[in-house]
């Protein structure tokens, strides 16, 4: 572990300390997440670093309402359409 100084302001010290592993896990978790969003980091290098598994990491963003595939009803679309042309390949 390592200890940063950071500027906060005031009211958001109490929701910064922790009290158990699970809230400051979850803390940490949502810290690296704008990370995974802006593809910094991937879920797998993110679950890496909080020392657990990608999928636990999966679960945890859902619980709080971060779906694990953000795709936009066009990508989908568009991700049919290329499976079903590579299966025409075949």
């Amino acid at each position: 572990m390592a200890t940063i100084t950071m500027d906060i302001p005031e009211d958001i010290l109490n929701f910064m300390v922790c009290n158990n592993k699970c809230d400051e896990l979850r803390r940490n978790a949502l810290l690296l997440y704008p990370f995974i969003k802006n593809e910094t980091i991937s879920h797998g290098r993110a679950a890496e670093i909080l020392g657990i598994s990608k999928w636990e990491l999966i679960e945890l963003y859902g619980n709080e309402g971060i779906p694990y595939i953000d795709q936009s009803w066009e990508e989908v679309e568009q991700d049919a359409a290329n499976v079903k042309a590579l299966l025409s390949k075949r």
